[in-house]
């Protein structure tokens, strides 16, 4: 027999009597009747014929069987009213024709154990009552996510309860463990190619924690790119390299400037970095007996003659002030 819906929110009391039937001592095991009471009787138990009492005969000198109670309450029975007294348990031996057993009914608590779920897994934890409605925590900030809700795993993508929710037994008669559910934010990463051309992608969007991917290239006359730096962070980026700038960003091209060497008739060698301005200063250091120098001519490794734009050769006269003219 299963007391219908009554779900406890305070203490209920139990009476247990017995009387002799015959020439045999019998107990009966009497319930008062609460309207909220936790308690499932079955196996033997009677209900009365207007529902205020729950029974069950036992042959003295027997033990008592206690009554099935719902696992989110501790049940507890006592001699007395208010608890004290002798306990009554299963094991309890019936002796006495007259004999009383009062309930003590406590809703269980457990505890709720709620995960950051991610870097160091910071927790903290809740205390929850049986059947008391609790408000779940409230969600948290982490850099370039956004918050969810709370999941029951820590895989989930999206969330069992949001921030706040007003909630009752989330793990029916036990606690549990509750895992931030987070979304990637996506911004905006823009090339610079800080004086080069580029040849690709000139912006996208990417996603926090992923990889940038596929990277421009950049060319840049008289200089070596030397890799792609965040403009915001500093560091440098790389194809698998995860985005981790909760913002729009650039990537900057940076460049080391060459170095050139002239060689003059194969007398006299010059190191210069591409944009240095040079003041042409070989005659000292070049000489042919008999001749006088007019000018110089840039001849590459290939030997071929640098003309200008109108095809004539190009020309550079000793004491004259330059720069770029290496390549």
């Amino acid at each position: 027999m299963v007391l219908q819906n009554k779900v406890a929110t305070s203490n209920a009391t139990i009476y247990a009597g017995w009387k002799s039937v015959g020439s045999t001592n019998y107990i009966r095991t009497i319930l008062v009747y609460r309207q909220t009471l936790p308690i499932t009787y079955s196996n033997g138990w009677y209900q009365t014929l207007y529902d205020e009492y729950y029974y069950k005969y036992f042959v003295s000198g027997s033990n008592w069987n206690i009554p099935t109670t719902n696992s989110g309450y501790d049940v507890t029975y006592n001699t007395n009213i208010n608890g004290t007294g002798s306990q009554v348990t299963t094991g309890t031996t019936v002796t006495s024709n007259t004999y009383f057993a009062y309930a003590q009914v406590n809703a269980k608590q457990f505890t709720i154990t709620y995960h950051s779920n991610y870097g160091s897994d910071e927790t903290k934890t809740q205390g929850v009552v049986y059947d008391t409605p609790l408000n779940i925590r409230e969600g948290l900030s982490r850099p370039g996510y956004t918050f969810l809700g709370w999941g029951k795993s820590s895989i989930q993508t999206s969330p069992t309860y949001t921030a706040g929710q007003s909630v009752t037994n989330p793990f029916g008669a036990s606690g549990g463990d509750l895992y931030a559910i987070w979304s990637a934010n996506s911004y905006t990463v823009t090339v610079d190619g800080n004086g080069g051309g580029v040849d690709g992608w000139n912006s996208k969007t990417i996603r926090f924690d992923a990889n940038y991917g596929t990277l421009p290239t950049v060319t840049k006359l008289g200089f070596t790119f030397t890799g792609w730096k965040n403009s915001e962070s500093g560091e440098m980026i790389e194809a698998t390299t995860k985005m981790t700038t909760a913002q729009d960003h650039r990537i900057v091209a940076q460049w080391s400037e060459n170095t050139y060497t002239i060689n003059f008739d194969n007398q006299y060698e010059k190191n210069l970095d591409y944009t240095t301005e040079y003041l042409i200063d070989a005659t000292e250091h070049v000489t042919k007996p008999g001749y006088q120098l007019l000018y110089w001519t840039w001849i590459d490794e290939e030997g071929n003659v640098k003309l200008d734009e109108e095809g004539n050769i190009l020309k550079f006269y000793e004491g004259e002030s330059v720069t770029d003219f290496l390549l």
